[in-house]
């Protein structure tokens, strides 16, 4: 907008014109500064970008997220198929044989006899060589003759030997100098403590001590 040039208020006039001619220009002015300001705010209005349309808040919230899934659901199930199977070795279908128990003989050594001596059905001899299992029926060949003596050797140290040494010395420390009381007293004072070796008896034969004689005897059936 142009502005026009007021006259110059030192030319001429009185002072009351000259005043009016003044106040004229600066009313002017401040119309034309007034304009000038107008214009260059429209222009920086007019330049700012339109705010973007924001929903209304009575439009529908958004959908909400899908829930996860179920690991235990038919779904999510996995079919792969499984592998297959390692083929048995032969160690696995190879059954081992079941050993066979074979029957063997076996002779239970006799025990001390407890009663107190023998029954009616019973004999008694004296225990000295002979007497044993191991040896029985041997001799007369190049091998068997050597076992039978073999055998006879071992009982002669036991009934000959052994048991007529210890039984020295147990009655050496006994005060009346008697032999052992019982059975149970023979074997535990003489056979147990003197480490003796009873050869074994065939089946149905026992050893028993006679405590009046004071030897150790052998019960066996009667013929």
């Amino acid at each position: 907008m142009a502005v026009t040039e007021a006259a110059d208020p030192s030319r001429g006039g009185t002072i009351e014109e000259r005043i009016m001619h003044r106040f004229i220009f600066t009313c002017k002015l401040a119309l034309a500064v007034a304009a000038l300001v107008s214009i260059w705010g429209c222009d920086q209005t007019s330049s700012v970008p339109a705010p973007t349309s924001t929903p209304s808040s009575g439009s529908a919230p958004p959908p909400p997220p899908p829930p996860p899934p179920d690991s235990g659901s038919v779904e999510n199930f996995s079919f792969a198929p499984s592998s297959p199977p390692a083929p048995p070795t032969p160690e696995a279908d190879t059954v081992p044989a079941r050993p066979t128990a074979s029957i063997v003989n076996v002779e239970v050594p006799s025990e001390p006899n407890t009663h107190g001596g023998p029954d009616s059905s019973q004999e008694q001899v004296v225990a000295d060589v002979g007497v044993g299992k191991k040896g029985r029926g041997y001799g007369g060949g190049m091998i068997s003759e050597p076992a039978k003596q073999y055998f006879s050797i071992r009982e002669r140290v036991v009934f000959q030997i052994q048991i007529p040494q210890a039984m020295k010395h147990f009655k050496a420390i006994d005060p009346d100098g008697n032999g052992p009381v019982s059975h149970k007293d023979f074997m535990e004072k003489i056979v147990n403590e003197a480490n003796v070796e009873l050869p074994e008896l065939p089946r149905g034969e026992e050893y028993w001590y006679d405590a009046e004689t004071e030897e150790l005897m052998v019960l066996r059936p009667k013929p």
